[in-house]
């Protein structure tokens, strides 16, 4: 396989491009438009450290990050690399005066954020799990050839399935009340290109979609920019 990595991942472009070449892949270092590590042109990542990960919730980065790769590549994940749990103890000592000694309410505040970021995640896309990062390069090599094996196919036992591939459309259709029709409408009657576009949408830019009302425009409105769970 051909893998790029960009090259704004610092630290890491080094040991990558080391780590697949030495496993027979073509490896370069280039800029990329959007992610962090691309397969073949078809499988992207973005890459994030724990503290990374946890920081670019609360300004939508993250979401707005993974939006952008499932516009562009087939196939694309988030790559969690690093311990929570010694994340959350390493920063206590931050954070103990803010919280008042109160240790079990910051652990439950912080891994609340750190769910809440997950699920919302999985309406659009998949995040993937790692805990260093030598075990993520060689997990985004595993799930890169299962992508491009040729054998990937849909299961008929799949309880929902979102008829379009469009990761705006899937997004839309995690809020109450927009179907997949609502959806494609507001993406193509505002010409969303990337997530964006779609954040800078108003309540009154959903009313225009037929069979979008007062309630459910705000209700959409509100999903796209609601702050992460705490």
């Amino acid at each position: 396989m051909k893998v790029i990595i960009d090259s704004r991942e610092k630290a890491r472009k080094e040991p990558a491009r080391i780590f697949y070449s030495g496993k027979g892949h073509e490896a370069s270092i280039e800029m990329l438009d959007v992610g962090d590590y691309l397969f073949d042109d078809q499988v992207v990542f973005e890459y994030k450290e724990i503290g990374d990960f946890m920081s670019s919730i609360l300004d939508e980065s993250l979401f707005n990050e993974a939006a952008n790769q499932g516009l562009k590549y087939p196939y694309h994940y988030v790559m969690i690399v690093g311990d929570m749990k010694d994340y959350v103890k390493g920063r206590w000592i931050y954070h103990k005066s803010r919280w008042k000694g109160d240790y079990p309410s910051y652990i439950v505040n912080n891994y609340s954020r750190y769910y809440g970021a997950l699920r919302r995640l999985r309406t659009f896309t998949c995040p993937i799990e790692c805990f260093d990062m030598k075990q993520a390069f060689y997990e985004m090599l595993l799930q890169s050839i299962k992508c491009l094996d040729g054998k990937s196919k849909y299961y008929s036992n799949v309880s929902r399935q979102v008829e379009s591939q469009d990761p705006v459309d899937v997004l839309l259709t995690s809020c109450k009340g927009v179907s997949i029709k609502k959806a494609e409408a507001i993406r193509k009657q505002h010409t969303i290109n990337n997530v964006y576009d779609l954040l800078n949408l108003t309540v009154n830019d959903f009313k225009l979609i037929d069979g979008i009302g007062d309630k459910t425009a705000t209700n959409v409105y509100d999903f796209l920019h609601m702050e992460a769970e705490t």
